[in-house]
């Protein structure tokens, strides 16, 4: 995550003050675009909130693609930020909702009686 630079007076669209949101790897929880849990067991059910940074078209993500050329959007491209301060919406997809009980069950393979002497 970079944060920008502090710069006075408060200059926007620059990168300065503010947050110049780096590109990152998918985490293990992104999961199907379908974002519905078909109850099939993939792992540990992770929820949480997505900070997400709205650029809208016309709007320059602050980096250059593979020919130097600054990327600018020609519609809304969201991107999920760190920076709670640059986030300008929330994504609540996989956050577990209130007052609403949900249940997973999870597939654990305990090791063998060899397995475990084997372990010590």
């Amino acid at each position: 995550m970079d944060g920008g630079k502090y710069v006075a007076p408060y200059a926007t669209g620059t990168g300065n003050n503010g947050s110049l949101n780096s590109v990152f790897e998918v985490g293990p929880d992104d999961g199907p675009d379908s974002r519905v849990y078909a109850g099939v067991n993939e792992g540990l059910v992770l929820f949480r909130n997505v900070l997400d940074k709205v650029f809208l078209p016309g709007t320059a993500l602050g980096r250059n693609d593979a020919n130097g050329i600054s990327i600018v959007p020609t519609k809304p491209h969201y991107e999920e930020t760190f920076n709670a301060a640059a986030a300008t919406t929330v994504d609540n997809f996989r956050s577990l909702q209130p007052l609403n009980p949900r249940t997973f069950l999870y597939e654990i393979t305990l090791p063998s009686q060899p397995e475990l002497r084997e372990m010590g």
